[in-house]
């Protein structure tokens, strides 16, 4: 999944509360292919909605 496309798709599951499916397309990622402004994005939404067991497996995920 492109950086662009995943930013659009979690903004939409987060802002339809739809917090189950923030794992799985974190999971589809490529962390290699972010630019650390679309991460600082990523994770300053999924902190927003005070997922802090997703904030964290997504600042894993992306620290690889």
């Amino acid at each position: 999944m492109r950086p662009e496309d995943y930013l659009v798709e979690l903004k939409n599951a987060l802002d339809e509360y739809r917090f189950r499916d923030v794992r799985s397309l974190t999971d589809k990622i490529d962390p290699t292919e972010f630019q650390d402004k679309q991460i600082k994005i990523a994770l300053r939404m999924i902190r927003g909605k005070r997922l802090f067991a997703e904030l964290e497996r997504a600042a894993r995920r992306f620290a690889l």
